[in-house]
């Protein structure tokens, strides 16, 4: 991800993308596969929970309680789950 594109890697991701859309079974995935948690930190409560407490000092144990609770990591995002 150091700003270096792949047309190749994009299609593949589209297809894999569209496939686990269109037939969620079909794709045999291990829950190891998915062990991203720093990344979804990054990209998901990161932006949304901390800045928001950054934001909003008055609300920040809220958010930053919930930012630390056991389903704020890719693990235990929504339908997303394995």
């Amino acid at each position: 991800m150091a700003g270096e594109l792949s047309g190749n890697i994009a299609e593949q991701t589209g297809k894999l993308l569209g496939t686990l859309h269109r037939k969620p079974g079909s794709v045999k995935i291990s829950p190891g596969q998915f062990d991203n948690t720093p990344l979804f930190q990054e990209l998901r409560i990161s932006p949304y929970l901390l800045t928001t407490a950054e934001r909003h000092p008055e609300l920040a144990s809220i958010f930053e309680t919930e930012s630390a609770a056991p389903g704020a990591n890719a693990a235990g995002a929504g339908p997303w789950r394995l």
